[in-house]
């Protein structure tokens, strides 16, 4: 497999020179559904929810050659946060909570086919270089429902400022005759390093006759999906 990644690289490499180039800068903007692992969760209780709160922004470049392939890099922003709560209990939940902000430079390499005049589908793989900073620690008082249930959380322990992240992403796009581009674009982001732990939080459920206290545990790793926007430069 490694042999393979490294010819197909190089064969990259190699027809570059071959093939004119275009260019594309873009923007795009969309939302976060962040991945954790929860312990001592045995009833399967407490769930992780969406936060679309939890943005992302992209400022991408990329090369496009006559043969379909495509190098990307660029910059983006987003916030890694943790919404938990009780399932069953609607009202029960911890709400928006910024952990960390990252910054991100992406390499990638990928390939986009026409499906339709104008209409283009695309797909692509590369890395993520994170660097993350730092949220102060929250904490959340009791607060309580009228059924007597609380939670207290303490976020507490971002583990590494840097991170790295194995990125797979595909996009459907459209470029008017104007050479303007719009498209919607979804990706998962696997994280290769432990970033965040928490293992202080109780979820008191009933006035007492459930008590939760997780282990919550992230290496990085999100789903995001978006639209973009951008102009190819022949």
């Amino acid at each position: 497999m490694k042999k393979f990644s490294l010819l197909w690289i190089a064969l990259i490499i190699l027809s570059i020179p071959i093939y004119s180039q275009k260019y594309y800068l873009g923007v795009e903007s969309g939302f976060h559904k962040d991945v954790y692992s929860i312990s001592n969760n045995d009833a399967g209780d407490l769930y992780i929810g969406m936060d679309i709160l939890a943005v992302v922004e992209n400022l991408s470049f990329k090369v496009i050659f006559d043969n379909n392939i495509e190098i990307g890099t660029g910059i983006g922003y987003y916030n890694y946060a943790l919404n938990i709560g009780v399932k069953n209990i609607p009202i029960f939940y911890t709400g928006n909570a910024v952990l960390y902000r990252t910054l991100s430079i992406p390499l990638n390499v990928g390939y986009r086919f026409k499906i339709l005049p104008g209409f283009y589908a695309g797909f692509n793989s590369g890395l993520d270089f994170d660097f993350c900073f730092y949220e102060d620690s929250y904490h959340y008082g009791a607060v309580w429902t009228p059924e007597e249930n609380y939670f207290s959380i303490h976020f507490n322990s971002l583990k590494n400022n840097f991170n790295v992240l194995i990125s797979n992403k595909v996009q459907l796009q459209y470029v008017t005759k104007f050479n303007m581009a719009v498209g919607i674009f979804g990706a998962y982001h696997a994280g290769l390093r432990d970033i965040w732990e928490c293992d202080n939080a109780t979820f008191s459920i009933n006035n007492g006759e459930k008590i939760y206290t997780p282990t919550i545990t992230t290496n990085g790793s999100y789903w995001s999906f978006g639209i973009e926007l951008g102009y190819i430069f022949k």
